[in-house]
């Protein structure tokens, strides 16, 4: 082999190659992103939601909590003005965005959630649970009797800034929140 081969397949190529896959891997996401992970449904329901109930739960595990009101089995401490759909869209363009599914979240941290959203359409619902300690977030899709139909769940990070103005937002006067960077 002549010296320009070796050059060509031992360095250059391999250089490509690293590029090339660099280059796709937000393809990649996006093919692996809202469709596959959430289904149709849910994805029906958050894109033509018309309002949004806002929650705030109990991520510390102290304190006073709002009676035997919880989502999922996260207890409530509060809940926020429901939102109308300027807020759905928002809510909607982050958890339907590509881009909220590209790349692994490494983290060590249990699933803690301190906000939830609840997007109505009709008399369907998505609850979209989001803890901002370890990035990640749960969908649930409801049917008009309020039954659980499908569950996802996914890293935020490459979106994190955008979840975290929308709870500031829903939560102005929470200090914790608001702390949030």
């Amino acid at each position: 082999m002549t010296r320009k081969r070796k050059l060509l397949f031992g360095c250059f190529l391999p250089t490509i190659a690293v590029f090339i896959v660099l280059a796709l891997f937000p393809l990649a996401g996006f093919v692996q992103g809202p469709h596959r992970a959430l289904g149709d449904r849910a994805i029906f329901i958050l894109s033509g939601a018309t309002r949004v109930e806002t929650f705030r739960l109990n991520d510390t595990g102290e304190g006073d909590w709002l009676g035997s009101k919880e989502i999922r089995q996260f207890p409530l401490v509060g809940q926020g003005k429901t939102q109308g759909k300027a807020f759905a869209a928002c809510l909607s363009g982050l958890v339907l965005d590509p881009r909220t599914y590209l790349g692994p979240n490494d983290s060590t941290c249990l699933f803690n959630p301190g906000v939830a959203y609840r997007a109505w359409r009709g008399s369907e619902c998505a609850e979209v649970i989001v803890c901002f300690h370890c990035g990640q977030m749960l969908i649930t899709t409801k049917d008009a009797g309020g039954h659980p139909v499908h569950t996802a769940d996914t890293d935020f990070l490459w979106r994190r800034a955008g979840f975290l103005a929308l709870a500031k937002e829903a939560f102005p006067g929470d200090k914790e929140i608001q702390s949030f960077h």
